[in-house]
């Protein structure tokens, strides 16, 4: 039997059906250094913003394009903060009018929130397992590591 002929695009190489690599690939070099807090960062947020950005930064993982990002990131940490302090002075089981017990709707937020934060985490490879399946590409100028080819 003979092959099927290549179509338009996998003769130019833009295919991207499942199994097969996009052969025009552009590397990105973004500009690194820490980027300007957002405005609507406020309190434990904020101070989320400062911590996260100070250790990135010492790593070389940060670079100005992560601003939105990790902002999401530390939006929600800022929220699950404040929401999980409200919760702690109250139960997480109330009664409704009528006598039925219920989940606390806050234990709902506190929870929603949360996986928000797990999710940008693991996407950002904040976490124990995710660091492993993120690929980081250090600059060449921070490449200072003599155990590397060519070194020691």
């Amino acid at each position: 039997m003979a092959p099927k002929p290549k179509t338009k695009s996998q003769k130019k190489g833009t295919s991207t059906s499942a199994g097969r690599k996009n052969d025009l690939s552009v590397e990105f070099k973004p500009i690194m250094g820490t980027p300007d807090r957002p405005a609507y960062l406020k309190g434990a947020a904020k101070k989320e913003w400062d911590r996260l950005t100070v250790l990135l930064d010492k790593a070389g993982l940060l670079a100005q394009t992560d601003a939105a990002a990790i902002g999401g990131y530390c939006y929600y940490y800022g929220f699950w903060v404040n929401e999980t302090k409200k919760l702690e002075k109250e139960d997480a089981v109330i009664s409704t009018k009528s006598g039925n017990l219920i989940q606390n709707p806050r234990l709902g937020i506190v929870n929603a929130m949360y996986k928000q934060i797990l999710r940008v985490a693991i996407e950002l490879g904040f976490t124990p397992a995710s660091r492993g399946r993120v690929n980081i590409k250090l600059p060449d100028e921070q490449s200072d590591n003599p155990y590397k080819a060519g070194g020691l």
